[in-house]
């Protein structure tokens, strides 16, 4: 049902969604950037009042690292949906077909297993 309204004719993208998704993605982009931003001049604000004591130091230090856990999972979870896309095109089956949306839970699944395997080894390593 809802796959007739992204496909418009055999894995072809409707042309009537891609305007609307682009503007979503760009609009979550431009949040994005005026966050960093933003979260950058409060950041310089505080260091020059010379508001910054060692507790405020380690909490925005905390938010960075934060921050890198966060491009790791995504970075994997993309990796990961890619390949299981790619792997999709060259079996014999149909992107519609179960064994399809099975192999994209498994590649999901994956990336959160190598995300969190990866932060507990680094955990260990503090």
């Amino acid at each position: 049902m809802y796959t007739a309204l992204l496909l418009h004719r055999t894995n072809e993208i409707n042309p009537n969604l891609i305007i609307p998704l682009s503007l979503i993605f760009w609009a979550f982009v431009l949040v994005k950037i005026t966050q960093l931003i933003l979260h950058y001049k409060a950041k310089r604000r505080l260091i020059d009042q010379g508001l910054v004591d060692q507790e405020a130091s380690d909490f925005l230090n905390k938010k960075n690292q934060h921050d890198s856990h966060t491009s790791l999972k995504w970075g994997l979870l993309g990796i990961c949906l890619g390949t299981a896309l790619i792997v999709i095109q060259f079996l014999p089956f149909s992107i519609q077909s179960s064994f399809s949306y099975g192999l994209v839970a498994m590649a999901v699944g994956a990336a959160y297993l190598l995300y969190y395997i990866a932060v507990l080894a680094q955990q260990k390593n503090k």
